[in-house]
């Protein structure tokens, strides 16, 4: 889904295209400039999605999703996510699989267990955790 129109961030004419899904209910929107600047954005479907993005629903099916093979050292985990730069980045979100859990506790009143995890930290490990949560910008 590529088409040139003004960017709803600078103004500038680009080509959009449609990234992946955010945890939150979101979309990526990326539109590349012709003098070579990129501007990405959050789109949502519509106003109540944005309001109730914070919401969790019971979801039986992602939950059965989120426990994969971890890519890094290859052992089961659950798939978690977070934000590296919430203040500037709010979009951009980074993967983790948790693993067994570790002893001791961790925490301001020390209530937290400690859990091993692993960070994805190439675009590769991520591609093939969004393609697992069906959050992959390739399902258009």
């Amino acid at each position: 889904m590529s088409e040139t129109t003004s960017c709803l961030k600078c103004g500038k004419p680009g080509t959009e295209s449609s990234g992946e899904l955010t945890p939150d209910k979101g979309r990526v929107i990326k539109v590349n400039h012709s003098d070579g600047t990129i501007c990405e954005f959050v789109e949502y479907d519509s106003i109540s999605t944005f309001l109730d993005r914070g919401k969790r629903t019971p979801d039986l099916e992602l939950k059965k999703k989120k426990i994969m093979k971890c890519p890094v050292c290859g052992e089961k985990g659950r798939v978690g996510n977070y934000r590296r730069n919430k203040n500037k980045k709010f979009y951009k979100w980074s993967y983790l699989i948790v693993h067994e859990e570790i002893g001791g506790f961790w925490g301001k009143n020390k209530k937290v267990k400690r859990v091993r995890r692993c960070y994805m930290k190439t675009e590769d490990q991520t591609n093939q955790i969004l393609k697992r949560l069906g959050r992959s910008g390739d399902k258009v």
